[in-house]
C-alpha cells in the first residue's frame, strides 16, 4: 500500500506544492491529537503566505484549517497597516485611515495595564478588508476575531480606607463593609454577537497591619479582600436603549459609596437604571483577591480570568476562580469592583485598582 500512488485532484488553482504540504501534515498527525499549535506545527507552518492562503481556500480538513487560522492570526497581531499590506501582498488603497488620533500611552507607573497596546475596532476592520482580498469572507472573519480583541478598561488611583466597624457594633457577625471603589464604562451595545474572552483585575492595597489570631504575611486569617459584580441595564430604561455611558455610576455624586454588604446597593442601582446579574447560588459578587494578613505596606495583586480556562490559583484563600463570570457578561453590562472588610477593627486600605475586559464580536 505504501508503494501505491495516491491521486489527488487539484482545484481553485491549487498546485502540487500545497498538496505536498497536506500529505506531510496528514502523515505526521494521523496518530496524534493535534488541537494546539505545538512545536512541530509551528515549524510545519513556516511557509510562504501564498501557499498558506491557497491551502486555506482549498482544504476542508478541520484540524488543518484550525492550525491555519491560528497561524495567520499570530502573523497579523500587532502589525501596522503598512506591515499588513506588505505581509498579505495587498494594496491598501481601499482602506480609509481612521480619523481618530492614536491613543496616548499611559502616563502612570502605578498598576500599568497588562496589555498596554490595545488594537482599536478600526484596526480590526482594516485587517478584515485586507484579508478578504485573499480569503473568503467567512475565513477572514474567523482569523480577525482571533487576532483582534476589543477592550473596556477602567482605572482609579485614589486612596480610600474602608473600616469594617462603620456598620454595626463590635460584633463578629455584623462588622462588614462593601466599598464601591471602581466601575467600568458600559460595554458598547453594537450589532452582532458578543463574547467576553478575559478580564484582568489589579489592585494595590493593604490592611491595618496587625492581626489578633495570627496569619501574618499569609492569606490565612485575611479579612480584607476585593469582589466583582456585573451590573445590567434594567429593561426599558434609557440606558438599555442607548448604552455606552462612560463610567456614569463612578461619577454619580449622589450615589452612596459604602454599604454593609454589596447586595444592599441594589435599590440605589435600580433607582439609576441598573440591576445585579446573579450567580447560580443567588449571590451578586465574585471574589477577586484577598490582601495579605497584617501587612500595612501596599502590595500589588493581579487576577486574570479567561473564558473556558480554569483559573490557576495560589490558593482559594488568595483569589477567586471567577467561575461563570465571563459567561454571564454581556454587551451593555458594566463591571463593579468592591473593596471589602469584615471583623472588628479591620480595614481595607486601597491605593489603586484597574479592570481590563477583553471581548470579541
Amino acid at each position: 500500500m505504501a508503494d501505491q500512488a495516491i491521486i489527488l485532484q487539484t482545484s481553485n488553482g491549487v498546485d502540487d506544492r500545497v498538496l505536498r504540504k497536506v500529505v506531510e501534515w496528514c502523515e505526521a498527525t494521523q496518530n496524534t491529537d493535534h488541537g494546539t499549535l505545538d512545536d512541530w506545527d509551528a515549524e510545519f507552518m513556516q511557509m510562504d503566505v501564498d501557499t498558506l492562503f491557497d491551502a486555506a481556500n482549498y482544504l476542508e480538513i478541520e484540524q488543518l484549517l484550525e492550525l491555519g487560522y491560528s497561524t495567520v492570526a499570530k502573523m497579523i497581531q500587532g502589525k501596522s497597516l503598512e506591515e499588513l499590506t506588505t505581509l498579505l501582498k495587498v494594496s491598501h488603497d481601499a482602506i480609509t485611515p481612521a480619523s481618530d488620533p492614536e491613543p496616548e500611552p499611559e502616563a502612570t507607573d502605578l498598576l500599568p495595564y497588562t496589555r498596554p497596546l490595545k488594537p482599536t475596532e478600526q484596526d480590526a476592520f482594516n485587517a478584515l478588508l485586507l484579508l478578504q482580498a485573499r480569503l473568503p469572507p467567512e475565513l477572514a472573519l474567523i482569523i480577525v476575531n482571533r487576532a483582534y480583541s476589543s477592550w473596556v478598561v477602567a482605572r482609579r488611583e485614589e486612596r480610600r480606607v474602608y473600616h469594617a466597624d462603620d456598620f454595626g457594633q463590635y460584633d463578629l457577625r455584623n462588622n462588614s463593609i462593601a466599598g464601591f471603589y471602581l466601575a467600568t464604562r458600559q460595554i458598547p451595545m453594537e450589532p452582532g454577537s458578543f463574547c467576553a474572552r478575559s478580564i484582568v483585575f489589579q489592585t494595590r492595597a493593604a490592611d491595618q497591619g496587625w492581626a489578633t489570631w495570627g496569619g501574618e504575611g499569609t492569606f490565612h486569617n485575611s479579612h480584607t479582600w476585593f469582589e466583582a459584580s456585573i451590573l445590567r441595564p434594567l429593561r426599558g430604561t434609557q440606558r438599555a436603549r442607548q448604552g455606552n455611558h462612560e463610567g456614569e455610576l463612578g461619577h454619580d455624586e449622589s450615589l452612596p459609596r459604602t454599604w454593609q454588604y454589596p447586595d444592599l446597593a441594589r435599590e440605589a442601582f435600580n433607582d439609576r437604571g441598573w440591576d445585579f446579574v446573579y450567580k447560580e447560588n443567588g449571590k451578586v459578587t465574585w471574589r477577586v483577591a484577598n490582601n495579605l494578613t497584617a501587612c500595612s505596606d501596599d502590595r500589588d495583586y493581579r487576577v486574570e480570568w479567561r473564558r473556558g480556562v480554569e483559573t490557576v490559583r495560589e490558593s482559594k484563600k488568595a483569589q477567586g476562580g471567577g467561575k461563570g463570570f465571563l459567561e454571564r457578561l454581556q454587551a451593555g453590562d458594566m463591571v463593579v469592583l468592591w473593596a471589602r472588610a469584615e471583623t472588628p477593627a479591620w480595614q481595607n486600605r486601597v491605593a489603586a485598582a484597574t479592570v481590563e475586559i477583553e471581548y470579541v464580536r
